[in-house]
C-alpha cells in the first residue's frame, strides 16, 4: 500500500487508503504489492450493465484524482444506478462523505460496502475511523483488528489500534501494536515519544 514519505504522529487518517484505492484501480494492477492492495480486478464486472458502471467508476476517479469532488461523486451515483453492489463505487462515496466530515454518510457507505464484501479491506478500515470518531471505541477496536486480519501487513491499521488501546488504557497491547506499526512502515513516528524541535 502507498504510504506517505512524512512522518505521521496522529491516527491514519483515510486519504492514505485513498490513494492507494486509486492508484491500483487506474493502473488495474499492483505491482509487488498484491497482498497489499486491493485488486480492481476483484470486483469487474462482467455484464455490459456492469460493463457500464464501472466505466463510469473509472471517471470519477480521474475527477477524484483531479480534486473534481462533485463530478466524481455524480459518476459515482451514476455506476450504482447501474450497479447497485459497485464496491468501488460505494467505497469512493464513502471517502467523499468523510472528506465533507459527513460521518453519518460515510458510514453509511462503509457498511453498504460490507455488506457487498464483508472482507474489503479499506471499507473495514475507514469504517473503524469513523467509529473512533463517533466515540464507539469498542467497535473502532474490533474492526482494527479485523482489518488487520484481512491484511496483516496494513502499517495505518497496526498504529491506528496501537494508538486505540493507549487510549483505552491498554498501554502494553498498544505499545505493542505502535512497535509493529513502526517496522512495517519505518516512515511513521511514535506520536508518545516527543520530537525535537528543528534549530
Amino acid at each position: 500500500m502507498i504510504r506517505p514519505k512524512h512522518a505521521l504522529r496522529g491516527p491514519v487518517r483515510s486519504g492514505v487508503v485513498l490513494v492507494a484505492v486509486l492508484s491500483v484501480t487506474l493502473s488495474a494492477c499492483s505491482s509487488g504489492n498484491s497482498s497489499q492492495a486491493p485488486r480492481a480486478t476483484a470486483t469487474a464486472p462482467s455484464t455490459s450493465q456492469s460493463d457500464a458502471a464501472g466505466k463510469a467508476v473509472q471517471a470519477g476517479l480521474d475527477k477524484h484524482v483531479k480534486n473534481d469532488l462533485k463530478g466524481a461523486r455524480s459518476d459515482y451515483e451514476q455506476a450504482l444506478e447501474l450497479d447497485p453492489k459497485n464496491v468501488l463505487a460505494l467505497y469512493n462515496l464513502g471517502l467523499l462523505a468523510q472528506t465533507r466530515l459527513d460521518n453519518t454518510e460515510a458510514e453509511k457507505q462503509y457498511r453498504a460496502v460490507l455488506a457487498v464484501n464483508p472482507d474489503y479491506q479499506p471499507g473495514v478500515f475507514n469504517l473503524a475511523i469513523v467509529r473512533k470518531s463517533a466515540g464507539d471505541k469498542a467497535e473502532a477496536e474490533k474492526l482494527y483488528r479485523r482489518a488487520i486480519a484481512l491484511r496483516p501487513g496494513d502499517a495505518g491499521a497496526h498504529l491506528n489500534l496501537g494508538l486505540l488501546l493507549r487510549e483505552t488504557g491498554d498501554l502494553v497491547q498498544g505499545d505493542a501494536e505502535v512497535a509493529t506499526a513502526l517496522k512495517l512502515n519505518p516512515n511513521f513516528v511514535d506520536p508518545a515519544k516527543k520530537i525535537k524541535p528543528v534549530s
